[in-house]
């Protein structure tokens, strides 16, 4: 019995596989340099950490300080950009920290890795300082919205009083 021929689908041939046009040809020599650039490229012993503030103009002194490297960190808050007068805010594992309760003014935060005792790394690879400006709203917006509320209030309270005394005032009436 004689073998059956191979069947042939559009654009296969058996032996060759797939045909492909000259345009849709892989690009392994692109791949390959790009390859080599990655594996060529110095790798970073830690990777970059982010570090910012949310939101960086706070009106009420409330803020959130928020970064990305793991491990143990320190934050240092200052009123100069130099870090002069830098007291420690905070220092620990979290990613995240919120701070209240800040006068007017512009304040400074570092990020310091803290590395284990002994390794002497501590420093090493802070990240860029964020900046944070308070600016209360005026005192007189403040006034302006109490008076406003308290106008508010009062109107309310008339109405439920008036409305009341209204409401007694009239007979009842039974539907029966």
């Amino acid at each position: 019995m004689p073998e059956p021929e191979p069947r042939r689908t559009r654009g296969v041939l058996p032996a060759l596989g797939p045909r492909r046009s000259p345009s849709r040809r892989p690009l392994a020599g692109a791949a390959l340099v790009l390859a080599s650039i990655w594996l060529a490229s110095p790798a970073t012993s830690q990777p970059s950490t982010a570090f910012s503030a949310s939101p960086s103009h706070s009106t009420d002194g409330v803020y959130q300080l928020e970064w990305t490297r793991a491990g143990r960190v320190r934050i240092d808050e200052s009123t100069r950009p130099d870090f002069g007068d830098a007291i420690v805010i905070y220092e620990g594992t979290d990613r995240a920290t919120t701070l209240s309760g800040r006068a007017d003014g512009i304040y400074h935060y570092r990020l310091v890795p803290v590395d284990p005792p002994g390794d002497g790394a501590e420093g090493v690879g802070s990240t860029p300082p964020v900046r944070v400006e308070v600016a209360h709203h005026p005192l007189s917006r403040a006034l302006a919205f109490f008076t406003l509320g308290l106008v508010v209030f009062t109107s309310t309270v008339g109405l439920v009083v008036f409305g009341d005394r209204s409401a007694a005032a009239r007979p009842e009436r039974h539907d029966g």
